[in-house]
Protein backbone atom coordinates (compact mmCIF):
# COMPACT_ATOMS: atom_id res chain seq x y z
CA UNK A 1 0.00 0.00 0.00
CA UNK A 2 1.09 3.85 -0.34
CA UNK A 3 3.91 4.62 2.27
CA UNK A 4 1.96 8.19 2.70
CA UNK A 5 -1.39 6.08 3.97
CA UNK A 6 -1.18 7.05 8.43
CA UNK A 7 -2.12 4.38 10.21
CA UNK A 8 -5.55 4.23 10.59
CA UNK A 9 -6.34 6.38 7.38
CA UNK A 10 -6.74 3.28 5.08
CA UNK A 11 -10.61 1.47 5.27
CA UNK A 12 -11.62 -1.98 4.78
CA UNK A 13 -14.44 -3.05 2.50
CA UNK A 14 -16.56 -5.71 3.39
CA UNK A 15 -18.92 -7.94 1.20
CA UNK A 16 -22.28 -8.47 2.70
CA UNK A 17 -24.92 -10.85 1.72
CA UNK A 18 -22.93 -14.30 2.16
CA UNK A 19 -21.64 -15.63 4.99
CA UNK A 20 -23.67 -13.16 6.80
CA UNK A 21 -22.90 -14.52 10.44
CA UNK A 22 -19.26 -14.51 9.71
CA UNK A 23 -19.45 -11.20 8.23
CA UNK A 24 -21.43 -9.44 10.75
CA UNK A 25 -19.04 -10.74 13.84
CA UNK A 26 -16.23 -9.06 12.03
CA UNK A 27 -18.34 -5.88 11.70
CA UNK A 28 -18.79 -5.63 15.58
CA UNK A 29 -15.34 -5.97 16.53
CA UNK A 30 -14.24 -3.36 13.50
CA UNK A 31 -16.84 -0.97 14.59
CA UNK A 32 -15.91 -1.46 18.61
CA UNK A 33 -12.13 -0.23 17.34
CA UNK A 34 -13.49 2.36 15.61
CA UNK A 35 -12.55 1.53 12.06
CA UNK A 36 -13.68 2.40 9.19
CA UNK A 37 -15.62 0.18 6.47
CA UNK A 38 -17.88 0.51 3.17
CA UNK A 39 -20.05 -2.50 2.81
CA UNK A 40 -21.33 -3.71 -0.35
CA UNK A 41 -24.72 -5.49 -0.23
CA UNK A 42 -25.60 -8.36 -2.23
CA UNK A 43 -29.10 -6.88 -2.78
CA UNK A 44 -31.78 -4.89 -1.82
CA UNK A 45 -33.08 -7.97 0.11
CA UNK A 46 -29.40 -8.07 2.03
CA UNK A 47 -29.66 -8.79 5.66
CA UNK A 48 -26.92 -6.48 6.80
CA UNK A 49 -29.97 -3.67 6.33
CA UNK A 50 -31.75 -5.71 9.08
CA UNK A 51 -28.27 -4.77 11.58
CA UNK A 52 -27.53 -1.44 12.74
CA UNK A 53 -24.51 -1.32 9.59
CA UNK A 54 -26.92 -0.77 7.13
CA UNK A 55 -25.90 2.94 6.96
CA UNK A 56 -22.45 1.99 5.88
CA UNK A 57 -23.60 0.34 2.65
CA UNK A 58 -22.14 2.38 0.07
CA UNK A 59 -23.28 -0.15 -2.85
CA UNK A 60 -25.74 -2.53 -3.58
CA UNK A 61 -24.86 -4.83 -6.12
CA UNK A 62 -27.46 -5.24 -9.02
CA UNK A 63 -25.63 -8.65 -10.01
CA UNK A 64 -24.41 -11.96 -7.83
CA UNK A 65 -21.37 -11.80 -10.48
CA UNK A 66 -18.05 -9.95 -9.23
CA UNK A 67 -15.98 -8.03 -12.30
CA UNK A 68 -13.45 -5.38 -12.63
CA UNK A 69 -16.40 -2.88 -13.62
CA UNK A 70 -17.83 -3.80 -10.41
CA UNK A 71 -15.19 -2.36 -8.36
CA UNK A 72 -14.96 0.33 -10.46
CA UNK A 73 -18.63 1.40 -9.32
CA UNK A 74 -17.10 0.57 -5.94
CA UNK A 75 -14.05 3.12 -6.36
CA UNK A 76 -16.96 5.77 -7.87
CA UNK A 77 -19.22 5.76 -4.89
CA UNK A 78 -16.45 6.10 -2.26
CA UNK A 79 -13.74 8.28 -3.57
CA UNK A 80 -14.54 11.09 -2.09
CA UNK A 81 -15.89 9.89 1.45
CA UNK A 82 -12.77 7.33 2.26
CA UNK A 83 -9.97 8.29 4.59
CA UNK A 84 -7.35 6.97 1.87
CA UNK A 85 -7.48 5.79 -1.14
CA UNK A 86 -6.52 2.54 -0.64
CA UNK A 87 -9.14 -0.07 0.34
CA UNK A 88 -8.48 -3.41 1.27
CA UNK A 89 -10.65 -6.39 1.18
CA UNK A 90 -12.00 -8.17 3.62
CA UNK A 91 -11.58 -12.06 3.01
CA UNK A 92 -15.63 -13.10 3.64
CA UNK A 93 -16.55 -15.70 0.79
CA UNK A 94 -14.34 -18.38 -1.60
CA UNK A 95 -15.70 -17.03 -4.46
CA UNK A 96 -15.08 -13.15 -3.44
CA UNK A 97 -11.20 -14.34 -2.80
CA UNK A 98 -10.54 -16.26 -5.70
CA UNK A 99 -11.59 -13.41 -8.22
CA UNK A 100 -9.30 -10.96 -5.50
CA UNK A 101 -6.18 -13.52 -6.31
CA UNK A 102 -6.82 -13.30 -9.66
CA UNK A 103 -6.96 -10.03 -10.43
CA UNK A 104 -5.04 -9.34 -7.83
CA UNK A 105 -2.69 -6.75 -10.03
CA UNK A 106 -5.34 -5.11 -11.63
CA UNK A 107 -7.09 -4.35 -8.47
CA UNK A 108 -4.18 -2.87 -7.06
CA UNK A 109 -4.20 -0.17 -9.53
CA UNK A 110 -7.78 0.94 -8.79
CA UNK A 111 -6.65 1.18 -5.09
CA UNK A 112 -7.88 -2.27 -3.94
CA UNK A 113 -5.13 -4.68 -1.66
CA UNK A 114 -6.15 -7.85 -0.96
CA UNK A 115 -4.70 -9.31 3.26
CA UNK A 116 -4.56 -12.85 1.64
CA UNK A 117 -1.63 -15.21 0.88
CA UNK A 118 0.01 -16.07 -2.55
CA UNK A 119 -2.49 -17.15 -4.96
CA UNK A 120 -1.01 -20.84 -5.28
CA UNK A 121 -1.14 -21.35 -1.21
CA UNK A 122 -4.63 -20.13 -0.57
CA UNK A 123 -5.62 -22.72 -3.47
CA UNK A 124 -3.41 -25.79 -2.49
CA UNK A 125 -5.47 -24.88 1.24
CA UNK A 126 -8.81 -24.46 0.20
CA UNK A 127 -8.69 -27.08 -2.59
CA UNK A 128 -9.96 -30.64 -0.98
CA UNK A 129 -7.77 -32.69 -3.00
CA UNK A 130 -4.46 -30.84 -2.94
CA UNK A 131 -4.70 -30.04 0.95
CA UNK A 132 -5.45 -33.91 1.25
CA UNK A 133 -2.28 -34.48 -0.41
CA UNK A 134 -0.60 -32.24 1.21
CA UNK A 135 -1.37 -32.85 5.14
CA UNK A 136 -0.38 -37.23 3.68
CA UNK A 137 2.79 -35.98 2.69
CA UNK A 138 2.88 -34.29 6.39
CA UNK A 139 1.62 -37.63 8.25
CA UNK A 140 -1.59 -36.09 9.03
CA UNK A 141 -4.43 -38.23 9.02
CA UNK A 142 -7.05 -37.97 6.23
CA UNK A 143 -10.04 -40.14 5.25
CA UNK A 144 -9.67 -43.15 2.82
CA UNK A 145 -10.31 -42.38 -0.82
CA UNK A 146 -13.12 -44.89 -1.98
CA UNK A 147 -13.07 -46.40 -5.74
CA UNK A 148 -16.15 -45.99 -7.42
CA UNK A 149 -15.08 -49.23 -9.55
CA UNK A 150 -15.41 -50.92 -6.12
CA UNK A 151 -18.29 -51.92 -3.90
CA UNK A 152 -18.86 -48.71 -1.62
CA UNK A 153 -19.45 -48.44 1.92
CA UNK A 154 -21.96 -45.80 3.02
CA UNK A 155 -22.32 -43.02 4.07
CA UNK A 156 -19.56 -41.46 1.84
CA UNK A 157 -18.76 -38.06 2.03
CA UNK A 158 -18.63 -36.56 -2.10
CA UNK A 159 -16.24 -33.81 -2.02
CA UNK A 160 -15.14 -31.41 -5.13
CA UNK A 161 -11.56 -32.08 -6.26
CA UNK A 162 -11.07 -28.26 -6.71
CA UNK A 163 -13.26 -24.71 -6.24
CA UNK A 164 -15.47 -24.56 -8.66
CA UNK A 165 -17.71 -21.35 -9.15
CA UNK A 166 -21.80 -21.52 -9.53
CA UNK A 167 -23.05 -22.47 -13.09
CA UNK A 168 -19.98 -24.87 -13.58
CA UNK A 169 -21.98 -28.32 -13.59
CA UNK A 170 -19.13 -29.25 -10.90
CA UNK A 171 -19.79 -30.18 -7.23
CA UNK A 172 -19.68 -26.94 -5.09
CA UNK A 173 -19.79 -28.57 -1.46
CA UNK A 174 -19.16 -31.59 -0.09
CA UNK A 175 -22.14 -33.68 0.20
CA UNK A 176 -22.83 -37.11 2.31
CA UNK A 177 -23.93 -39.56 0.10
CA UNK A 178 -25.70 -42.21 2.20
CA UNK A 179 -26.56 -44.61 -0.13
CA UNK A 180 -26.20 -46.31 -3.86
CA UNK A 181 -29.49 -44.33 -4.37
CA UNK A 182 -27.46 -40.98 -3.67
CA UNK A 183 -24.80 -41.77 -5.21
CA UNK A 184 -26.92 -42.17 -8.63
CA UNK A 185 -28.47 -38.91 -8.22
CA UNK A 186 -24.50 -37.12 -7.57
CA UNK A 187 -23.48 -38.97 -11.13
CA UNK A 188 -26.49 -37.71 -12.98
CA UNK A 189 -26.53 -34.02 -11.25
CA UNK A 190 -22.45 -33.19 -11.56
CA UNK A 191 -19.88 -34.12 -13.69
CA UNK A 192 -18.16 -37.32 -12.23
CA UNK A 193 -14.21 -35.59 -12.63
CA UNK A 194 -15.10 -33.28 -10.71
CA UNK A 195 -15.62 -34.85 -7.36
CA UNK A 196 -14.21 -37.49 -5.09
CA UNK A 197 -15.11 -40.10 -2.54
CA UNK A 198 -14.07 -40.53 1.00
CA UNK A 199 -15.28 -42.42 4.11
CA UNK A 200 -17.73 -41.35 6.16
CA UNK A 201 -15.30 -39.86 9.63
CA UNK A 202 -17.74 -40.72 12.73
CA UNK A 203 -16.77 -39.62 16.12
CA UNK A 204 -16.24 -36.02 17.33
CA UNK A 205 -16.44 -32.80 15.10
CA UNK A 206 -13.64 -29.95 15.92
CA UNK A 207 -12.78 -26.76 14.03
CA UNK A 208 -8.82 -25.79 14.88
CA UNK A 209 -9.01 -22.36 14.50
CA UNK A 210 -5.84 -20.40 13.64
CA UNK A 211 -4.43 -16.38 12.69
CA UNK A 212 -0.59 -16.71 11.47
CA UNK A 213 0.53 -13.26 11.46
CA UNK A 214 2.24 -12.51 8.20
CA UNK A 215 5.98 -12.80 10.55
CA UNK A 216 5.03 -16.01 11.29
CA UNK A 217 3.86 -15.78 14.62
CA UNK A 218 0.40 -18.43 15.36
CA UNK A 219 -2.42 -18.08 17.39
CA UNK A 220 -4.74 -20.87 17.62
CA UNK A 221 -8.13 -21.32 19.73
CA UNK A 222 -10.72 -24.25 18.73
CA UNK A 223 -14.46 -25.45 18.81
CA UNK A 224 -16.06 -28.78 19.60
CA UNK A 225 -18.85 -29.04 16.94
CA UNK A 226 -22.11 -30.23 18.64
CA UNK A 227 -24.81 -30.22 16.06
CA UNK A 228 -24.67 -29.67 12.15
CA UNK A 229 -27.31 -28.56 9.65
CA UNK A 230 -28.37 -31.85 7.73
CA UNK A 231 -26.50 -32.91 4.94
CA UNK A 232 -23.40 -31.96 6.30
CA UNK A 233 -24.52 -28.26 6.04
CA UNK A 234 -23.11 -25.73 8.56
CA UNK A 235 -22.78 -25.92 12.51
CA UNK A 236 -25.77 -25.07 14.86
CA UNK A 237 -23.83 -25.39 17.87
CA UNK A 238 -20.29 -25.13 19.23
CA UNK A 239 -18.41 -24.65 22.21
CA UNK A 240 -15.25 -24.11 23.22
CA UNK A 241 -12.46 -26.71 23.30
CA UNK A 242 -8.81 -27.08 23.90
CA UNK A 243 -7.91 -29.60 21.32
CA UNK A 244 -5.62 -27.20 19.75
CA UNK A 245 -3.20 -27.59 22.57
CA UNK A 246 -2.19 -30.51 21.59
CA UNK A 247 -0.35 -32.42 19.03
CA UNK A 248 -2.49 -32.07 16.06
CA UNK A 249 -2.77 -28.30 15.99
CA UNK A 250 1.11 -28.52 15.80
CA UNK A 251 1.03 -30.85 12.84
CA UNK A 252 -1.44 -27.84 11.18
CA UNK A 253 1.07 -25.20 12.08
CA UNK A 254 4.37 -26.74 10.77
CA UNK A 255 2.54 -27.41 7.60
CA UNK A 256 1.17 -23.65 6.96
CA UNK A 257 4.41 -22.13 7.82
CA UNK A 258 6.25 -24.90 5.22
CA UNK A 259 3.69 -23.29 2.55
CA UNK A 260 4.40 -19.73 3.97
CA UNK A 261 1.38 -19.48 4.47
CA UNK A 262 -0.40 -16.40 6.71
CA UNK A 263 -3.55 -15.63 7.76
CA UNK A 264 -6.93 -16.73 8.85
CA UNK A 265 -7.57 -20.51 8.78
CA UNK A 266 -9.89 -22.69 9.81
CA UNK A 267 -9.04 -26.84 9.97
CA UNK A 268 -12.27 -29.07 10.36
CA UNK A 269 -11.26 -32.35 11.92
CA UNK A 270 -13.12 -35.31 13.20
CA UNK A 271 -12.55 -39.20 15.05
CA UNK A 272 -12.04 -40.66 18.03
CA UNK A 273 -9.30 -40.24 20.16
CA UNK A 274 -6.10 -39.82 18.76
CA UNK A 275 -7.65 -41.01 15.72
CA UNK A 276 -8.39 -37.65 13.67
CA UNK A 277 -8.60 -37.29 10.26
CA UNK A 278 -8.36 -34.19 8.69
CA UNK A 279 -11.74 -33.08 7.09
CA UNK A 280 -11.75 -29.60 5.37
CA UNK A 281 -9.91 -26.34 5.78
CA UNK A 282 -10.81 -22.70 4.71
CA UNK A 283 -8.40 -19.86 4.78
CA UNK A 284 -11.23 -17.17 5.09
CA UNK A 285 -13.56 -15.65 7.99
CA UNK A 286 -15.88 -18.79 9.05
CA UNK A 287 -19.56 -19.01 9.86
CA UNK A 288 -19.29 -19.11 13.76
CA UNK A 289 -16.96 -16.48 14.43
CA UNK A 290 -18.89 -15.20 17.08
CA UNK A 291 -17.73 -18.07 19.25
CA UNK A 292 -14.04 -16.43 19.50
CA UNK A 293 -15.32 -12.85 19.75
CA UNK A 294 -17.54 -13.67 23.09
CA UNK A 295 -14.43 -15.79 24.69
CA UNK A 296 -12.19 -12.78 23.73
CA UNK A 297 -10.09 -14.70 20.95
CA UNK A 298 -8.85 -11.62 19.67
CA UNK A 299 -8.38 -12.93 15.38
CA UNK A 300 -9.83 -10.19 14.21
CA UNK A 301 -7.95 -7.48 16.26
CA UNK A 302 -5.03 -9.40 14.75
CA UNK A 303 -5.92 -9.52 11.62
CA UNK A 304 -6.08 -5.80 11.26
CA UNK A 305 -2.84 -5.13 13.39
CA UNK A 306 -1.28 -7.60 10.89
CA UNK A 307 -2.72 -4.90 8.04
CA UNK A 308 -1.80 -2.08 9.36
CA UNK A 309 -4.00 -0.74 12.01
CA UNK A 310 -3.14 0.78 15.24
CA UNK A 311 -4.80 -0.98 17.68
CA UNK A 312 -4.16 -2.04 21.29
CA UNK A 313 -4.70 -5.62 22.07
CA UNK A 314 -6.75 -5.88 25.14
CA UNK A 315 -5.79 -7.85 28.15
CA UNK A 316 -8.47 -10.14 28.64
CA UNK A 317 -7.23 -13.58 28.95
CA UNK A 318 -8.81 -16.25 26.48
CA UNK A 319 -11.68 -17.73 27.80
CA UNK A 320 -13.79 -21.41 27.11
CA UNK A 321 -16.84 -20.64 28.82
CA UNK A 322 -19.42 -19.44 25.78
CA UNK A 323 -20.97 -21.60 23.46
CA UNK A 324 -22.00 -20.35 19.92
CA UNK A 325 -25.77 -21.33 19.05
CA UNK A 326 -27.37 -20.73 15.51
CA UNK A 327 -30.70 -21.29 16.94
CA UNK A 328 -32.64 -19.88 12.49
CA UNK A 329 -30.26 -22.22 11.10
CA UNK A 330 -32.19 -25.30 12.33
CA UNK A 331 -34.68 -27.10 10.35
CA UNK A 332 -38.40 -27.32 10.83
CA UNK A 333 -37.73 -30.99 11.05
CA UNK A 334 -36.25 -31.08 14.38
CA UNK A 335 -34.50 -34.57 14.81
CA UNK A 336 -32.97 -34.40 11.32
CA UNK A 337 -29.90 -32.79 12.54
CA UNK A 338 -26.78 -34.44 12.48
CA UNK A 339 -25.65 -34.69 16.33
CA UNK A 340 -21.49 -35.15 16.74
CA UNK A 341 -21.68 -35.53 20.88
CA UNK A 342 -25.07 -37.18 21.88
CA UNK A 343 -23.58 -36.33 25.84
CA UNK A 344 -22.83 -32.64 25.18
CA UNK A 345 -26.36 -31.91 23.34
CA UNK A 346 -28.20 -33.75 26.18
CA UNK A 347 -27.00 -31.49 28.04
CA UNK A 348 -27.21 -28.22 26.32
CA UNK A 349 -31.33 -29.11 25.95
CA UNK A 350 -31.67 -29.97 29.53
CA UNK A 351 -29.54 -27.18 31.19
CA UNK A 352 -28.97 -23.65 31.08
CA UNK A 353 -25.09 -22.76 29.36
CA UNK A 354 -23.34 -19.88 28.54
CA UNK A 355 -24.00 -18.59 25.24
Amino acid sequence: MSSQTRKNEQCLLVFTGYNPRGVISFLRVIARLDIKAFLVARDSQDIIFRTKYADQVALVRDSPLVDLSLFQKIRSKVQHRAYSPDLLVVPSTEYLNRFVLSHRESLEQMGFFSPLCEKSVYEAISDKATFGELCEDAGILVPVTLNLSEKLTFPAVAKPIRYAGPGSGDLVRPMIVHNSADLMSLLRSHKRESFFLQEYIQGHSYYLLFYISKNGTCYSYSQENIVQQMGGGSMLVSKPSHIHEGFLAEDFVRLFHSLRFFGLVMVEVRGKGRDISMIEANPRIWGPSQLLIDNCVPFFELFCIDNGFDIQLGTQPLLFDYYYVWRSGFSDLRGAEIIHNEAEWDRFRSSEVPE
